[in-house]
């Protein structure tokens, strides 16, 4: 019910609103208190939840301008009808086709020695 909601705010609004109609779920992940502990506690739960859908063969997308933007975040919270701080917005559902891996940096490039 709530993916019929989405935001529709400028050229990247438009495109979250045509990602999240498509969607089969929408996760919002929101914290009460903007403290640098709710915020890490959100990202943890985010974390979670992409770890728990991988392992379920879920595919997890998220649209990070839907809430990072003060006026789609807004927007967002009245058509969800959020009173706390929305700080993911997470698609949900079975890919269409198998993801292409990323590589990964050696960790001695990402290290200062």
């Amino acid at each position: 019910a709530a993916i019929k909601h989405a935001p529709a705010g400028g050229p990247q609004g438009k495109k979250s609103q045509r990602l999240i109609l498509h969607s089969a779920a929408l996760v919002i992940v929101q914290c009460k208190t903007d403290s640098r502990d709710s915020f890490i506690q959100a990202g943890q739960l985010y974390a979670q939840i992409c770890v728990l859908a991988n392992a379920a063969g879920i595919a997890s997308s998220a649209l990070g301008a839907a809430v990072l933007d003060p006026i789609t975040r807004e927007a967002v919270k009245e058509r969800f009808h959020i009173t706390s701080r929305p700080i993911y917005l997470l698609r949900l559902g079975k890919a269409l086709h198998e993801s292409r891996h990323s590589p990964r940096w050696p960790i001695d490039k990402l290290m200062r020695h």
